[in-house]
């Protein structure tokens, strides 16, 4: 979890979440902020070679899309520490799924389990736009 630089473990926190896209060198790269009661944790998400890559700190995974409307489901395909590819089997596993609602809201839940470490994250609820 430190690796990837998670949150520490609570229930019902509350969580704002900012998006915001940034070129970097030739590609863009949607950078997703979240804050968990004051724990900040950042990511970047970038479309390479047909996959979702996402990098958590020093951990990178690379997600194949399955849209099963209305959702959209992330499988782990490939993974990286330090930019080191790691085998599947060691490393993390899990599930994302998002979910549009008809009042535009977004139902996520996400889950993240490590080999020998067992689950590490995970947290589910409703996104929903705010206007500021």
């Amino acid at each position: 979890a430190w690796l990837g630089g998670l949150p520490p473990a609570g229930e019902k926190v509350p969580v704002e979440l900012s998006c915001r896209a940034e070129q970097r060198g030739d590609r863009w790269v949607e950078v997703w902020d979240r804050n968990f009661q004051g724990f900040r944790m950042r990511s970047s998400q970038w479309a390479q070679h047909g996959m979702l890559v996402e990098s958590f700190g020093w951990i990178s995974l690379g997600y194949k899309l399955h849209v099963e409307p209305p959702s959209l489901r992330l499988e782990v395909i490939k993974a990286w520490v330090a930019g080191i590819p790691v085998p599947l089997f060691l490393a993390p596993t899990g599930e994302g799924l998002e979910k549009g609602n008809p009042d535009g809201s977004i139902s996520v839940r996400a889950a993240a389990i490590a080999p020998i470490l067992g689950q590490i994250v995970c947290y589910e609820g409703l996104l929903r736009k705010d206007d500021l």
